[in-house]
C-alpha cells in the first residue's frame, strides 16, 4: 500500500512537469521555434 501511494506521488508531481514541458512546447511552436520536435 505504501508502495501504491508513493508510485501515486511520483505521477502525480509527473503529470506536473509534463503539463508544464507540453506548455512550454505550446508556447515555442507558437513562436515559431520547435527546438523540442
Amino acid at each position: 500500500m505504501n508502495q501504491l501511494s508513493e508510485s501515486l506521488q511520483g505521477w502525480c508531481a509527473y503529470s506536473k512537469w509534463a503539463n508544464s514541458f507540453n506548455l512550454t512546447m505550446k508556447i515555442c511552436k507558437n513562436i515559431g521555434k520547435d527546438y523540442f520536435l
